[in-house]
C-alpha cells in the first residue's frame, strides 16, 4: 500500500479525521486481520506485533496523505477475499460482488452512528437505510454505485464511425467521477472498447433528443456530436472475483445519444463550458442499465466520460427502455444537467425511480 503524496493532492494534514463509527469499524476490520494489515502498511516490526492502534494511525495516515475515503481505501487495497470475510462474518451481509461493492456494503454500515455500540445490536435488525427502503437489498448492492465509463473518442464524420475505448471504475454518485490515476490503474481489468453498430442517425437541431434548440459551440469537434446518436458494439473486462481473472463481455444492446449542454437561455450554469452531454441505455446478462455524462475536449482529444446506472425490473425507467424513447432519461429541469454542480450525478442518475 502506497502512501505517497499525490501530485494532485497536497495536504498539510497527513491523517485523515474520520467519524466515531468509521473508526470503531476500521478497528474491527483490524481485529483478526492485523497481521494481514500490517503487511498491506509496510509496518516496521513483527506484523504480529503491532497494536491495533498503531496500525489505525497507519491507515489514517495513508487515508490523509492520499485523499481517500474509508471506502475508497476498503476498495483500492483490501483484497476482495479479506472483504467478504469481513461482510460476512462481522457485519453478517452479504459477501457478494467486486471490491468496490464490498467497499460501499461496509462503509454504509460503518456510516451509521451507532455502530460498533451496543445499541447497535438491538436496533440492527429493525433499522434499514433509505436506499433499502427504495426496495434495495444485499443482493442488490451491486447496483448501489456507478459504473463510470471513461475514455477516448473518435468520430469520422466522412466514414460515419464512432469508436470509444478506455477503462471503468466503480464509485458513489455522491463522490463523483474518481481520480485520473483510478482509470488508469484499471486499464488491465476493466478496459472497454466500442464501436458504433449499423448507421449512425442525425437528429435536427431543433429536436435534438427532444432538449431546446442548441447553442453554437466553438470545438468543431464536440459541434459535430451535437445531435448524434446509434448503438453501441464491443466488449469490455469484467473481473467477478470467481478465480479466473478478468473476462471479456458484451452488451446484449447499448443505444447512445448526444446533444447539446447548453441551449440558449439556459440557466443551467454550464454556458461557456465546452461540452456536450450524452444519454444512454442497454440491456446486459445482468440486468438493464441506463447512463448519462458527457464529452469535452482535452488537448485536441474528446474525452467521453458516461456512468452506467443499474437499474430493477420494477424501476420506472425501464418504461423508457421499452419503448425506446432516450429523452425520457434526460432531466426535466436544466439546472441539474451542471455538470460541476456536486449534485450533477445523483440528479441524472437517481438509485431509484418509482413508477
Amino acid at each position: 500500500m502506497t502512501t505517497r503524496r499525490s501530485s494532485r493532492r497536497v495536504s498539510r494534514n497527513t491523517s485523515r479525521s474520520i467519524p466515531p463509527s468509521v473508526e470503531r469499524g476500521l478497528r474491527s476490520l483490524i481485529d483478526k486481520n492485523e497481521s494481514y494489515v500490517s503487511q498491506l502498511l509496510s509496518l516496521r516490526g513483527s506484523p504480529s506485533t503491532s497494536s491495533e492502534n498503531s496500525i489505525l494511525e497507519a491507515l489514517q495516515e495513508c487515508m490523509g496523505m492520499n485523499d481517500l475515503s474509508a471506502e475508497m481505501l476498503l476498495a483500492r487495497f483490501f483484497d476482495v477475499q479479506v472483504l467478504k470475510r469481513y461482510a460476512e462474518e462481522v457485519l453478517e451481509k452479504s459477501g457478494k460482488g467486486s471490491a468496490p461493492t464490498l467497499a460501499a456494503r461496509i462503509f454504509r454500515e460503518w456510516s451509521r452512528e451507532d455502530f460498533g455500540t451496543p445499541s447497535r445490536g438491538k436496533r440492527k435488525r429493525r433499522e434499514e437505510t433509505d436506499e433499502s427502503d427504495e426496495n434495495g437489498t444485499d443482493d442488490d448492492d451491486w447496483r448501489r454505485p456507478l459504473f463510470y465509463w471513461k475514455g477516448r473518442l473518435g468520430y469520422d464524420a466522412e466514414k460515419g464511425t464512432v469508436n470509444w475505448s478506455g477503462s471503468w471504475v466503480a464509485g458513489a454518485a455522491e463522490r463523483g467521477v474518481p481520480p485520473p490515476e483510478e482509470f488508469e490503474a484499471s486499464r488491465k481489468k476493466n478496459s472497454f472498447q466500442l464501436s458504433n453498430a449499423g448507421k449512425l442517425i442525425h437528429r435536427a437541431e431543433s429536436g435534438s433528443a427532444g432538449v431546446r434548440t442548441a447553442r453554437s459551440l466553438d470545438s468543431q469537434l464536440l459541434s459535430s456530436l451535437n445531435g448524434l446518436s446509434g448503438h453501441f458494439n464491443g466488449s469490455y473486462l469484467l473481473d467477478q472475483d470467481d478465480g479466473k481473472g478478468p473476462a471479456r463481455h458484451k452488451d446484449v444492446s447499448h443505444f447512445f445519444s448526444f446533444f447539446d449542454a447548453a441551449p440558449e437561455n439556459d440557466s443551467s450554469g454550464n454556458d461557456g463550458l465546452e461540452i456536450v452531454l450524452a444519454a444512454a441505455y442497454g440491456v446486459t446478462e445482468f440486468g438493464n442499465f441506463v447512463s448519462f455524462g458527457y464529452v469535452q475536449e482535452v488537448g485536441g482529444i474528446m474525452e467521453f466520460v458516461l456512468a452506467r446506472r443499474y437499474i430493477r425490473d420494477d424501476d420506472s425507467r425501464q418504461d423508457f427502455l421499452k419503448k425506446k424513447e432516450v429523452q425520457g432519461l434526460l432531466p426535466m429541469h436544466s439546472e441539474t444537467l451542471n455538470i460541476e454542480s456536486d449534485a450533477f450525478w445523483t440528479s441524472v442518475l437517481p438509485r431509484c425511480c418509482k413508477r
